[in-house]
């Protein structure tokens, strides 16, 4: 299963560039290498960077090439968090049609990095990409033969300890986006497929009391997304389940394809999974909100996905090493790393021995081998949607039934936002995490890219062996096994699927075994303290009276 090989002219800026490819073929199925004039034998594409001459480089006329004008301009960081964004840069408008990424067509974006760049001279047979004021700065070249695309500019090397991702968001993107499509371009021939477009709508807090919560009503909100074509998940608290108003529960059961449930914490205290606490408490609280979990599961009938959504958005590194060894498939949430990312540090925060990729991949795999999967606020800027649906990366976004206090208008809105970025599969966070795979068939080995604790993936016909790759973001957090229906392994190598595997069945699960599992049942359970079931009832209570204050004081105005 060899990767392809982009050569890199002038030579020297393989080496110059050096943590930026390195970045790049952690993530891609491609080695970049320094390539000197007439010496491309051997590869499946040319990057040319600024220095070089094109006609001079020897390229064959069929072999792709990315031909990059000049070094972007020098960029200020992104603001950090808890502080208003600058908003500078051109704004870019990108091109409506193939070549272009489906999900990038009809963007626009800025870019302070191309203030330098000049125009590029399109002829009657390219395909313009990207525009600033009209005037081109990426173009596909189509009147010759293979993928030939130019670009303005050409991405700089990262910084010693910056994120590939801070490349590529409104602000900064084209010389990134521009040399990620091509090579993606180069490396289709190797059959990788990234997970499916998925998507789904998070509300923190709701329970299932009553048909309602706050501003939101659940048949309500499964009339409208019948009509929307779209997916709400509520991020309930375990302590809410002592009990299930009937008719809610029937109607989660039935309508699973547009409602589901996750899990919030426990008790839903302040700073819950982040303030100071011994190990066994941690372990007792995450434990016991299991066990509330599976009490209301067998009292209602509605599953409820092992997703962690943080309640206000804090989690502590120790805190989210338990989740994995007690059964939790993710942690969903804002930043890869929480407990490092705080104001006004950046949402991208990491620790030194971490890899750039934070944020990038589908989800983050950080200690323990714990996927993040991240989620964007209902109010953030429209435009990183796009640029998340191009890293492949599930689109969740979330709020509070305050936010709808308008009414549920916005969803429909911003479901017509994420339905025009492709062919949009809209699901619960649960199965967003079964889904988080990619797949890459070889013969008659399926090797598949985890970032999953448990995954569901397609069995062509014809699969003898499994190998599970675990791209995890830090060393030492790969999973001791892997199952893969009743065969066993380890990651990395060739897992024999076996007679026992069910041909007709289509798919095959996939889980990662953590050697430090533990027992949710056999925890014991943390002291009992009652203010943290009067501080909720409290929350309830106020949430499902907002409503009914603002009509009354509405008909006094």
């Amino acid at each position: 299963m060899d990767d392809s090989i982009i050569g890199v002219v002038p030579a020297q800026e393989r080496a110059a560039r050096k943590r930026l490819f390195d970045a790049l073929e952690e993530t891609l199925p491609v080695r970049f290498e320094g390539r000197a004039y007439g010496e491309l034998e051997g590869l499946d594409g040319v990057l040319l960077l600024p220095g070089a001459d094109p006609g001079a480089a020897g390229i064959p006329p069929d072999m792709p090439r990315l031909v990059a004008g000049a070094d972007e301009a020098a960029v200020a960081p992104p603001a950090g968090l808890g502080t208003a964004p600058a908003l500078a840069g051109a704004q870019l408008v990108l091109g409506d049609r193939a070549p272009l990424d489906r999900r990038l067509r009809g963007q626009r974006l800025r870019d302070a990095s191309v203030r330098h760049a000049g125009a590029l001279q399109a002829g009657g047979c390219d395909v313009v990409l990207a525009t600033r004021g009209g005037q081109p700065l990426w173009i596909a070249r189509g009147a010759r033969s293979g993928a030939h695309d130019d670009v303005a500019v050409a991405p700089a090397e990262l910084g010693e300890d910056e994120p590939l991702r801070e490349r590529l968001r409104d602000g900064r993107f084209l010389a990134l986006a521009a040399l990620v499509h091509f090579t993606r371009a180069v490396c289709a021939p190797l059959g990788w497929r990234p997970p499916p477009l998925r998507a789904c709508f998070l509300f923190d807090d709701p329970n299932l009391h009553w048909g309602s919560y706050g501003h939101l009503r659940y048949r309500e909100l499964v009339e409208e997304a019948d009509r929307h074509e779209y997916h709400v998940a509520f991020a309930t608290v375990p302590l809410d389940g002592w009990y299930v108003h009937p008719r809610t529960a029937r109607l989660f059961r039935e309508r699973a394809d547009r409602l589901s449930l996750v899990v919030h914490g426990n008790d839903h205290t302040h700073r819950e999974l982040a303030r100071p606490a011994a190990a066994d408490e941690r372990r007792a609280m995450l434990a016991q909100a299991l066990r509330r979990l599976a009490a209301f599961e067998r009292r209602s009938g509605v599953p409820v996905g092992r997703i962690m959504v943080a309640p206000h958005g804090v989690c502590s590194r120790e805190v989210a090493r338990e989740l994995v060894p007690l059964g939790f498939e993710a942690l969903c949430i804002s930043r890869p790393y929480p407990w490092l990312a705080r104001p006004p540090k950046s949402w991208l925060e990491r620790p030194p021995d971490s890899s750039p990729l934070a944020g990038w991949e589908p989800a983050s795999v950080v200690d323990s081998g714990l996927p993040v999967i991240l989620r964007r606020a209902f109010g953030a800027p429209d435009e990183d949607l796009a640029l998340r649906a191009f890293l492949d990366q599930p689109l969740v976004l979330y709020g509070h039934h305050g936010d709808m206090a308008g009414g549920v208008d916005r969803l429909a809105e911003l479901a017509t936002l994420v339905n025009g970025l492709g062919e949009i599969d809209w699901m619960s966070p649960a199965q967003i995490a079964l889904t988080n795979v990619a797949t890459r068939e070889a013969g008659d080995t399926l090797r598949v890219r985890m970032f999953a604790r448990r995954a569901r993936v397609e069995l062509p016909a014809g699969i003898a062996r499994v190998v599970v790759d675990v791209p995890a973001l830090q060393a030492g957090d790969t999973p001791d096994r892997v199952v893969c229906g009743a065969a066993r392994g380890t990651p990395g190598k060739a897992i024999a699927l076996g007679a026992g595997t069910d041909a007709n069945a289509g798919a095959i699960e996939i889980r990662l075994l953590c050697s430090a599992a533990t027992d949710a049942t056999g925890v014991p359970a943390p002291a009992r303290r009652h203010w943290p079931v009067a501080r909720r009832l409290l929350g309830e209570t106020r949430d499902r009276l907002v409503p009914v204050y603002r009509r009354t004081t509405a008909g006094w105005r």
